[in-house]
């Protein structure tokens, strides 16, 4: 079973490199540019990590580790 990463992360850039680097490592990546879009994604489908950028406009990464690990106490997450 392939380890499933969930990455918010706003600058499309960022996002799509991260997500290539992971698929290619053959993890299952879901990417999403806005932290909402990621929390609700989280609370809707199994995610077993969280990677996180710290500085978002829409929600910190902290609140977005607080707001996911109440949905989901396993969440592991990793805030850039």
């Amino acid at each position: 079973m392939k380890l499933r990463v969930g990455i918010a992360e706003e600058k499309e850039y960022e996002l799509a490199s991260l997500s290539m680097v992971l698929k290619d490592e053959g993890y299952e990546v879901s990417g999403f540019a806005n932290p909402l879009d990621a929390l609700e994604h989280i609370k809707d489908q199994d995610v077993d990590v969280l990677v996180t950028d710290l500085r978002m406009p829409q929600m910190d990464g902290m609140e977005l580790f607080r707001l996911a690990s109440e949905s989901r106490p396993s969440l592991e997450t990793i805030v850039m």
